[in-house]
């Protein structure tokens, strides 16, 4: 635990209408208070801090009320918009932190997953095409905006891929999923340059069994 003690001060200002100066602002009221707050850091990287909430209403003359002590929680996985909120259950809090936990941990497993998903194949590809290239490589998926436009930025999910390179120069790339399974992302044969010329060979090959 952490505490922080500081001086504030506080002022309320007032105008009057001077007969000889004009327009003239004063200070009504000021005082110097000692502030402190409290903060708590979690092992996984949250922090609880601790700190007295004061509420000011609209009028510029305001005072501002104290609704007392209040925790605020921030760190690795707590949203922004959760950081702003004043909370006065320790339960809420806990509740909060906790999912912020499972959240990282779900996503350290599924980045495991993948990682492990991408070298079994990887091994799976190297012992079935022996004279093939197999490399890795990344791509991102793609996202969209609230009105359901596509980005142009590559600020999606990150993928992996693997690409064999065959013997005959054929290539042909995989997306690999954190589950192990392949989803197909680009196929090339050797001399199509453009679209054309990868139509034609296909359209040249023979699929009939004998």
């Amino acid at each position: 635990m952490d505490i922080r003690t500081w001086k504030e001060t506080v002022q309320v200002m007032g105008d009057y209408i001077d007969k000889d100066n004009g327009f003239n602002r004063h200070i009504e009221w000021s005082e110097e208070f000692e502030r402190q707050s409290a903060s708590i850091s979690h092992k996984y990287g949250q922090q609880i801090k601790v700190e007295e909430q004061i509420v000011y209403s609209s009028k510029w003359s305001s005072r501002g009320t104290s609704k007392g002590y209040k925790m605020y929680i921030s760190g690795v996985g707590i949203e922004w918009k959760q950081q702003g909120q004043a909370l006065s259950k320790v339960k809420s809090v806990m509740e909060k932190i906790t999912a912020a936990i499972d959240k990282l941990d779900n996503a350290r497993k599924r980045e495991e997953n993948k990682k492990n998903a991408l070298q079994t194949t990887v091994d799976r590809f190297k012992a079935e095409y022996p004279d093939a290239e197999v490399t890795t490589d990344y791509g991102y998926e793609s996202s969209y905006d609230s009105r359901g436009r596509r980005s142009n930025y590559s600020n999606g999910e990150r993928y992996n891929l693997v690409q064999i390179q065959f013997a005959n120069s054929a290539r042909i790339a995989y997306k690999v999923y954190p589950d192990g399974s392949l989803s197909r992302v680009s196929f090339n044969l050797p001399g199509s340059k453009d679209e054309d010329t990868f139509r034609n060979n296909l359209s040249q090959m023979n699929f009939k069994n004998d």
